[in-house]
C-alpha cells in the first residue's frame, strides 16, 4: 500500500503533527 517513494522521504511527514513537536 505504501509507496516506495515513502523509503527516500522522512516518516515525520506521514505521522500526525504532534509527532513533529515531540520530535523537536
Amino acid at each position: 500500500m505504501t509507496p516506495p517513494d515513502h523509503r527516500c522521504r522522512p516518516p515525520a511527514y506521514r505521522l500526525p503533527p504532534f509527532t513533529l513537536v515531540t520530535y523537536f
